[in-house]
């Protein structure tokens, strides 16, 4: 864009300065060509000028005065290149950049849940490992206690969180059999194991 819009001006510009070559005229004209020549006077001065206007680095108005003062239509030129590209590709840009913070954004927060359920999948089938020990559909004080004891079964509620005290088991028991029926099944034993999941210190305080 500023290509196009620079061959433009500088093709009306380089013309009116060879029309001024031969005399610098009044103090006004003279400053005129020295405008017209910093701003305008070649190809890289003039897509200079036109990236020095888009990205701010110069106030627009004040290279386009010596065009105006060339002709009213190389203003009129100037102040569409601001708007094509101030109003509009810059506001692409802009666009483009926040679109790809909000696809990052979505894409990491998309990676969270899916670590979240991953790591819900582990937690389901090392509860289902350990009900597996007690190898039964319901299971009444008798055989908890008994299962308690042994080390593999400890380990395993170690893995999921709860270090098991022998004086707790009772505790534990009574917590995991919500409907106080004596026996625990499968969905009241990852129920409770889900609450009291941390230290198994504190079984005996949530029964409290």
């Amino acid at each position: 864009i500023g290509f196009m819009f620079g061959v433009c001006i500088l093709e009306v510009v380089s013309i009116q300065l060879v029309s001024m070559r031969s005399s610098w005229g009044t103090e006004e004209l003279a400053r005129l060509k020295l405008d017209l020549f910093r701003f305008w006077g070649s190809m890289s001065s003039t897509l200079y000028t036109l990236y020095m206007v888009m990205c701010g680095g110069i106030d627009w108005g004040d290279v386009a005065a010596p065009l105006i003062e060339v002709t009213p239509g190389l203003g009129l030129l100037m102040c569409l290149y601001v708007a094509i590209a101030v109003f509009c590709v810059l506001n692409i840009v802009t666009g483009v950049f926040v679109k790809n913070t909000e696809n990052m954004f979505s894409r990491d927060e998309t990676h969270l849940v899916m670590q979240t359920i991953e790591s819900r999948k582990q937690w389901i089938e090392e509860v289902k490992q350990l009900w597996g020990t007690f190898q039964t559909r319901e299971l009444d004080f008798e055989s908890f206690s008994d299962k308690v004891k042994d080390v593999r079964t400890q380990a395993l509620f170690h893995k999921l969180g709860l270090e098991v005290e022998w004086e707790s088991v009772a505790g534990l028991f009574e917590l995991l059999d919500f409907d106080g029926t004596g026996t625990v099944n499968l969905d009241e034993f990852a129920i409770g194991i889900q609450m009291l999941h941390g230290q198994a210190k504190n079984i005996d305080m949530a029964r409290l």
